[in-house]
């Protein structure tokens, strides 16, 4: 059973899924702000550049004509902590 709301969807060329997807970028961009405060530069730049790197999958996501939810797609809040979280297992 899916509990995420209709608005949460993305639909192309539909004003409020365009103003949604705005929203939760603004949302990434605070939460980046506070990252880069406490983080390790490189740390934060390993971060940075996924998060760059996600939201070019998303720009093409909103290019095609399939619908999806923008909660998956635009990385935030305990998605950014769970980067953050597994840095050491991978960086080594």
């Amino acid at each position: 059973m899916n509990h995420k709301s209709p608005m949460e969807r993305f639909i192309k060329n539909n004003e409020i899924s365009e103003e949604r997807v705005k929203e939760f970028l603004q949302i990434q961009e605070e939460q980046l702000e506070f990252w880069q405060l406490i983080l390790k530069e490189n740390v934060f730049n390993s971060l940075k550049c996924w998060v760059d790197k996600k939201n070019e999958e998303l720009q093409s996501l909103m290019l095609g004509s399939e619908p999806f939810w923008i909660t998956d797609k635009v990385v935030r809040g305990a998605m950014l902590q769970q980067f953050v979280l597994n840095f050491p297992n991978w960086e080594n």
